[in-house]
């Protein structure tokens, strides 16, 4: 245990330096460091606090070589040397990417016709990744992602699959402007994903995704209806017949202009974005005009 000035002690100070002999072999400590003779410096459990999470599997450290891991520590990724921490499911598994060299997570099944590419950019930056994928000739290591002419390009958002599939990520990028929620906290977001995706198995896998959340909610509505009856039942308001179908008639009006105003709430959520997105593109016209302008009068002069 740590004694009253803060210094750790016995099995708490094993511990520690257990923690940081498992972030080194995972790369993520420097190779000068001794586990064993590690004190517990403010700079070193800062360290083990902040990848707790590659401590329990849920993050994983991937190598790749310096300039594409510079590239992902510049999109917000916490990097080590040539080390990018990433997370990853329970059936999932980390790679580098042959072709390309970006990180690549596909499920331990090897089956299904998707993998994700993890992109070194954020929500943040996206102004950035649709550069690079416009540009001429476009970014080769964005562009190498691509496995096969075949595949498409898909994307996740807020937990839920995009039902189109783009074969150029230009388009894709030019979609994702008018898709996300320009007043989203970027902080939501902290990978930009992208699903190198089949395009017919991609939306059959879509679909499937919907009908199984509809059901899901289906089954969670009707037990909150149970719920309900139960506790009137408790409270001695059991009620039959004709008054019964009533009360349950006046449950499902409640439950529909919930829905209703959660739609309204979305609509203007969505209508604030759109209003946002063209008040951008407008200062950006005009910059530009502004720009032009200064460039011949200086021509001018």
């Amino acid at each position: 245990m740590a004694n009253k000035r803060g210094k750790m002690t016995g099995a708490e100070l094993r511990a520690f330096r257990h923690q940081v002999s498992l972030l080194k072999k995972k790369g993520l400590v420097s190779k000068r460091t001794d586990a064993r003779k590690q004190k517990p410096t403010r700079y070193m459990k800062a360290k083990v606090s902040a990848l707790s999470e590659v401590l329990e599997g849920k993050h994983v450290a991937v190598k790749l070589d310096r300039a594409t891991a510079k590239r992902y520590h510049d999109a917000g990724f916490y990097t080590f040397g040539n080390r990018v921490v990433v997370s990853k499911g329970q059936k999932e598994t980390v790679r580098r990417d042959r072709g390309s060299g970006l990180i690549v997570i596909a499920p331990l099944s090897g089956r299904l016709p998707f993998e994700k590419v993890v992109m070194p950019y954020s929500i943040s930056n996206i102004e950035k990744f649709m550069e690079a994928c416009n540009q001429s000739p476009p970014d080769p290591q964005v562009l190498a992602a691509k496995k096969n002419p075949q595949d498409h390009w898909a994307f996740t958002y807020h937990g839920n699959n995009s039902l189109s599939t783009f074969a150029d990520l230009g388009l894709l990028g030019e979609y994702l402007i008018r898709y996300i929620n320009l007043l989203d906290d970027p902080r939501n977001f902290q990978y930009f994903i992208l699903y190198r995706v089949v395009p017919r198995f991609w939306t059959e896998a879509g679909y499937r995704q919907r009908d199984t959340r509809k059901r899901a909610n289906r089954s969670k509505w009707a037990k909150d209806r149970r719920e309900e009856r139960r506790q009137l039942q408790n409270k001695g308001l059991a009620v039959r017949g004709r008054e019964q179908l009533q009360a349950r008639k006046e449950t499902y009006e409640e439950m529909n202009a919930r829905h209703q105003r959660e739609y309204y709430e979305r609509q203007k959520a969505r209508r604030k974005a759109d209003a946002a997105f063209d008040d951008l593109v407008k200062t950006r016209e005009r910059q530009k005009k502004a720009a032009a302008r200064a460039a011949r009068k200086t021509k001018g002069k």
